[in-house]
């Protein structure tokens, strides 16, 4: 009879782990919000959310580190989930909660511009990143100071790669780089760059996890789940990276 019910037990536990949900989550190096360590493990404030809501549940979550692009086809062909960072220009389907914001701002040379109100009067040679799909608000923006875009491939794999992305603001032949403030604010000051971020904001986008329609279920799932980690545990996890460096 015990041996019955041990194998009872057995099958009800091999049933549930059969039943609970894996995650497969795309990301592109981004810091602080997700990025892989030199140890080769999945880090970042997002990262570590998602952990924190699905790892009580025993919902198994892998991720992995792409260039943006390849994380939008890999969800749309449905090799992952879900891709995270993304907005409404990507055309994928969007949980309906924010954890990361793209704040974007003008980086410069080093004491070559203070305030953006100079750059108006150059037709300024402004350099973005062609692989992000900008919102429209930041064409009209560039437009209304009449600035010449430089589109530039872009995908860092490493601080090195990132670093030498600034590099064409040495010999001034671009004016200025849109980037994003908090990475670009780290670069700079932990590797001293001789750039400057421009204190007015240029726009600030809410980013979200995107998903295929097929996803709703899973994607419900985690929305749940996120939505209930507490405030303060949410601030402890972004004061621990921002506080890095």
């Amino acid at each position: 009879m015990k041996l019955a019910l041990f194998g009872i037990a057995l099958l009800i536990s091999f049933s549930s782990l059969a039943n609970t949900p894996k995650f497969k989550i795309c990301f592109e190096r981004w810091w602080p919000y997700s990025f892989v360590n030199k140890e080769n493990i999945p880090k970042g404030i997002e990262v570590e959310l998602i952990q924190l809501a699905t790892q009580p549940k025993g919902i198994a979550v892998e991720f992995q580190e792409l260039p943006y692009q390849r994380c939008l086809d890999s969800v749309r062909h449905g090799t992952h989930d879900f891709t995270l960072h993304v907005d409404r220009t990507d055309n994928l389907t969007l949980l309906d909660k924010s954890f990361t914001d793209w704040s974007l701002s003008l980086a410069v040379k080093q004491g070559r511009f203070t305030q953006m109100s100079q750059l108006n009067t150059l037709a300024p040679r402004i350099m973005l990143a062609m692989e992000y799909p900008y919102p429209d608000e930041v064409y009209k923006r560039l437009k209304e100071m009449n600035a010449v875009i430089i589109e530039r491939s872009f995908y860092e794999q490493s601080d090195e790669e990132a670093m030498a992305f600034f590099d064409v603001l040495e010999n001034e032949r671009i004016d200025a780089i849109i980037v994003d403030r908090q990475w670009a604010s780290k670069m700079i000051r932990q590797y001293r760059l001789p750039v400057t971020i421009l204190p007015e904001a240029f726009h600030n986008e809410p980013q979200f996890i995107g998903f295929r329609e097929d996803r709703k279920e899973q994607a419900a799932l985690l929305h749940r789940l996120l939505i209930a980690i507490p405030a303060p545990v949410k601030e402890q996890i972004h004061a621990k990276y921002l506080n890095e460096h």
